[in-house]
């Protein structure tokens, strides 16, 4: 089959491609749910994944919140730390469906983070491009990404979340979306 006529599946990164690990990225900072400032760290991911504000930005940000106590490589390291290993199977899964299913992240995520996702990941050579919260300037569930996602590559064939309101939202859209459990339900869902 040819490159052009696999059919198109959407994926998002974290809980479907790699597992995610923010309290391991939050132990590094050395900040949690409880401390005073967490609003503003979270508020600063947002804005991060989003795009409306630099790698730069974030990076004097953080260390602004953090008073000074790493440096930007150590908040660039710690940040890199959320982002885990595949996701036990997925590689295998992709790897036997590659030959029909064209792979495409679709993903609330900073450059940051996708820079260590495409580093790292062991079937991102299966993946040939995707739709980015950064580059869209807006977060799933929100419409706006979804509808970028439709105006790059069209309505995917199947789109897998692990997040039950970003399947809903591409549902509401009329995409034929699932919830990710595994690998080999994933492999089950294209194989049928």
């Amino acid at each position: 089959m040819k490159f052009s006529e696999r059919k198109i599946v959407a994926l998002d990164i974290g809980g479907v491609c790699v597992s995610l690990y923010p309290e391991l990225c939050m132990e590094k900072f050395g900040v949690g749910p409880q401390s005073a400032n967490w609003p503003d760290f979270q508020e600063l991911d947002i804005q991060l994944e989003t795009g409306r504000i630099s790698e730069d930005f974030f990076l004097k940000s953080m260390r602004r919140l953090l008073n000074d106590r790493l440096s930007v490589d150590e908040i660039r390291a710690a940040w890199s730390s959320f982002i885990g290993p595949d996701i036990p199977g997925m590689a295998d899964a992709a790897r036997a469906l590659s030959g029909r299913f064209r792979f495409l992240y679709f993903s609330n995520t900073s450059r940051l983070h996708l820079d260590d996702v495409v580093r790292t990941n062991g079937f991102g050579h299966f993946v040939t491009g995707g739709v980015y919260s950064f580059t869209a300037g807006a977060m799933k569930p929100d419409t706006a990404i979804y509808e970028a996602f439709e105006r790059e590559y069209g309505v995917p064939f199947a789109y897998f979340d692990d997040r039950a309101e970003n399947v809903e939202g591409a549902k509401a859209r009329g995409w034929n979306a699932f919830l990710f459990h595994s690998p080999d339900e994933f492999l089950r869902i294209l194989s049928a």
